[in-house]
C-alpha cells in the first residue's frame, strides 16, 4: 500500500486561519456576556466579524454594511424596513442616501441606506443554527420577495450561522425551516455554518435547490463525524465509508495534466413539495465548507452563477483534500 498523501490549494491556511479568528471572536463575546440577563452581544460581534473580514477580502468594487434596501416606492402607511445583517452593493455607483450611529461601530457596521438596483447580495447572519433562527432567517428573507424586480441582476441571498451547538432531536427542521412555505418565493441561494460544536474542523456549505428529489426527500442525520473517515481505492475507483460520500474537483495543474483531488463530506437535506416539483436546502459539511462558500459568493458576484465543484482548467484556492489510500 503507498503512503497517503495530503493535497492543498493555495490560500487554504489563510482561510482556516480567518474561519478561526471570527470564531474566537465569537467565543470571547460568548465567555464575556455569558452571565447577563440577556445574551446578544456575541451575535453583534458575529455579524461585526464577518463583515470586516469581507470587507477586508473582496475587491475594491463591492461595498459590505449593514442597513436598509430602499426601493424606489414604498408604501406610505405601512412601509416595510428591509433592513439586513449585511448587504453586498456596488460600491462604485451606489450612492449612501443615509447612515446612521449604532452599537457596532465598526467601518461596516454603520447602517447605510442602499438603493435597491445596486444591491447585489445580502446575508442574515445568526450566532446558532437552531429551528427558531433559521425560521427567522427565512422570514427575513421572504420579505425580499415584493422588491425582487428593482435588485441588481445576479442577485442572491443567503444565511450564515457560526455555530451547530448541540444537534436537536428533530435535528433536520433546521434545514426545513430555511424553505418557505407554498407559492414559490424569495429563498436563500446560499450560506455556511462555521462550525459544529464539538467538530471544531467541520463546516457547512448551505445551498438551495428545486426539481425532482431522487430518494426520501429528509436525508439526515444533520451531522455526522466524518472527520476521521478515509478514501480508499476499490477495483480502480475511490470510495467512501457508508453515509460518507466525497467531493471531487479537476484541477489542472498545467497545461497537460488533469488530476482529481477528493475530499471527505457528509450531506444532509430536506424539501418541501410534491414529487418533481421539491423546493430544499442541502448542507454538505467537509474540511471545506467555508472555503467552498467564500468560492460560491465570488462566483455569484462576478459571473451571475454559483460555484461548480466540477471545475476543470481552472485553480480554485484555499481548499484542502483528504488522504487518499491506494493499494
Amino acid at each position: 500500500m503507498s503512503t497517503p498523501k495530503t493535497y492543498k490549494t493555495a490560500g487554504w491556511q489563510r482561510f482556516e486561519l480567518n474561519r478561526r479568528k471570527m470564531l474566537a471572536s465569537y467565543d470571547l463575546a460568548k465567555f464575556e456576556n455569558r452571565n447577563r440577563p440577556l445574551i446578544t452581544e456575541h451575535g453583534n460581534v458575529a455579524e461585526s466579524a464577518l463583515r470586516s473580514w469581507l470587507s477586508d477580502f473582496l475587491p475594491d468594487r463591492y461595498g459590505v454594511t449593514s442597513g436598509f434596501i430602499l426601493p424606489p416606492v414604498l408604501e406610505e402607511e405601512h412601509p416595510i424596513e428591509y433592513h439586513y445583517d449585511l448587504i453586498i452593493y456596488d460600491k462604485l455607483n451606489a450612492p449612501v442616501l443615509v447612515s446612521d450611529q449604532d452599537t457596532d461601530r465598526s467601518r461596516t457596521g454603520t447602517p447605510k441606506m442602499i438603493p435597491a438596483q445596486c444591491v447585489m447580495a445580502v446575508f442574515e447572519v445568526k450566532a446558532r443554527a437552531t429551528p427558531a433562527s433559521a425560521n427567522d432567517a427565512a422570514k427575513k428573507l421572504q420579505e425580499l420577495s415584493s422588491i425582487t424586480s428593482f435588485l441588481r441582476k445576479g442577485f442572491f441571498s443567503g444565511v450564515v450561522f457560526f455555530e451547530l451547538e448541540t444537534l436537536p432531536k428533530k435535528s433536520l427542521r433546521i434545514l426545513e425551516n430555511l424553505i418557505p412555505n407554498g407559492a414559490p418565493t424569495r429563498m436563500l441561494n446560499t450560506g455556511c455554518i462555521l462550525r459544529c460544536t464539538p467538530h471544531q474542523e467541520a463546516s457547512g456549505k448551505l445551498e438551495s435547490f428545486q426539481g425532482v428529489v431522487n430518494g426520501s426527500p429528509l436525508k439526515g442525520p444533520l451531522f455526522k463525524n466524518f472527520l476521521e473517515d478515509e478514501i480508499t481505492v476499490v477495483d480502480g475507483q475511490p470510495a467512501a465509508p457508508n453515509e460518507t460520500s466525497f467531493g471531487i474537483l479537476d484541477i489542472r495543474k498545467t497545461a497537460n495534466i488533469n488530476q482529481q483531488h477528493f475530499f471527505l463530506r457528509h450531506i444532509s437535506r430536506a424539501a418541501k413539495g410534491e414529487q418533481g416539483n421539491y423546493r430544499g436546502v442541502d448542507v454538505e459539511w467537509s474540511r471545506n465548507g467555508f472555503a467552498l462558500f467564500i468560492l460560491d459568493v465570488l462566483s455569484r458576484l462576478g459571473t451571475g452563477r454559483r460555484f461548480s465543484k466540477d471545475v476543470v482548467g481552472g485553480y480554485p484556492f484555499g481548499l484542502e483534500f483528504d488522504r487518499v489510500i491506494e493499494p
